[in-house]
């Protein structure tokens, strides 16, 4: 329904997609400079729901072409995100390492959800890469960090110790 302007949010057949639709089909809800969290965190839920879901088509549609949005973003965490997401879409390994890799190194908030996401996707990047030796060095740097309480969800133990 993203992809559709004329879609009617309130029409979807998936009740649980209403709230993401509603806040990303406002216009411009990812253009401003500084969006609100709230559009931030459907961002992430179009991206959790869609990307491991979708054929190869409606994934470019929807994250590699992204007319959908209307404009390009003025907010640089946005492009990154997105960014990040056409990676996830292409099924581009390198890209996902390097790009989410990138943005580990910028200090992120430690233990957030787009933080434990960067280092879930750079790992998976890197195992697909066949960097072995970079997943497992992602994890030593961050892990810990991330899951300070040693909280880890049982995806990202298996990404950690995947030879």
């Amino acid at each position: 329904m993203l992809t559709d302007r004329t879609a009617d949010p309130m029409r979807s057949p998936e009740t649980a997609a209403i709230p993401t639709l509603l806040a990303l089909k406002r216009p411009g809800a990812l253009c401003d400079a500084e969006p609100s969290a709230t559009a931030l965190e459907q961002l992430r839920n179009a991206a959790d729901t869609t990307l491991a879901s979708l054929p190869p088509e409606r994934r470019r549609a929807l994250w590699i072409e992204r007319r959908w949005l209307g404009c390009s973003p003025r907010s640089s965490r946005v492009r990154q995100m997105l960014e990040v997401y056409a990676a996830v879409a292409a099924r581009d390994a390198r890209a996902m390492l390097d790009r989410t890799r990138a943005l580990l190194g910028e200090s992120p908030a430690e233990g957030d959800d787009w933080s434990r996401y960067l280092l879930a996707t750079a790992m998976l990047g890197a195992h697909a890469a066949g960097e072995h030796e970079e997943a497992r060095r992602l994890w030593n740097r961050y892990g810990s960090r991330f899951y300070p309480s040693g909280n880890i969800p049982p995806a990202l133990i298996y990404l950690g110790n995947l030879r």
